[in-house]
């Protein structure tokens, strides 16, 4: 061992080496304390063909989340209609495939789209603001079949908040797996306006019904 220096004054401190060391090569500290020459292999990044999410045209507002090995949901909002669609893709090393387009909205406009996947019931939730009447937000869940890149079973569109008189924007999710609840965070302006607020909804994995508890302000 060869002390270099003083630690306050120099900025250098003394050590054990652990193997051949080359002079100005970065160094690791091992758990004996010793320490070594950083080490490791050079990998090439490998990128694949970029595919287009939405065909020819013009999307925006994209939003993903992985639904299995493999397989990913993409959301979207489509400039032709602006209303929201989904597809499911299958990820085989570098490329990607999509499955049919699903239109998540029923038909209206949306804006402030979000989307997460359940593991543990396998479902996966679409939250959005519909862009009509008063601007409320909606949630949803439908089932992923990864067998057909499709969506099963979409349950019923659900108010996000608790009057038809306000608009919902700002949408966020998460999920309760020990409560089994589905926790959605928004900004409305109707209560207090551009305050936050958070609602947990319950789903019935039959029908992928929602059912809503009482909102909290945040």
């Amino acid at each position: 061992m060869r002390t270099i220096g003083e630690v306050n004054t120099h900025g250098e401190l003394s050590a054990i080496a652990s193997g051949a060391i080359t002079k100005g090569s970065p160094v690791v500290i091992n758990n004996d304390g010793t320490v070594s020459a950083v080490t490791g292999t050079y990998r090439n990044s490998s990128f694949g063909t970029a595919v287009q999410i939405d065909g020819t045209n013009t999307s925006s507002q994209v939003q993903g989340c992985m639904v299995g090995s493999g397989k990913f949901a993409v959301i979207y909002k489509k400039s032709t209609d602006n209303e929201g669609y989904a597809k499911i893709g299958t990820i085989n090393g570098t490329s990607i495939t999509f499955g049919s387009e699903f239109n998540f909205s029923s038909g209206y406009q949306v804006n402030y789209i979000n989307i997460m996947y359940i593991p543990s019931v396998d479902r996966v939730v679409f939250a959005y603001q519909e862009v009509t009447g008063n601007n409320n937000g909606r949630i949803r869940v439908a089932t992923p079949n990864t067998s057909t890149n499709t969506f099963d079973t979409l349950g019923t569109a659900v108010q996000i908040g608790t009057s038809s008189s306000q608009s919902d924007y700002y949408i966020g999710l998460a999920y309760d797996i020990e409560a089994t609840r589905i926790i959605c965070v928004y900004t409305d302006n109707y209560y207090s306006p551009n305050h936050s607020y958070g609602r947990p909804f319950q789903i019935n994995t039959g029908t992928n019904a929602l059912t809503g508890g009482s909102n909290a302000e945040l």
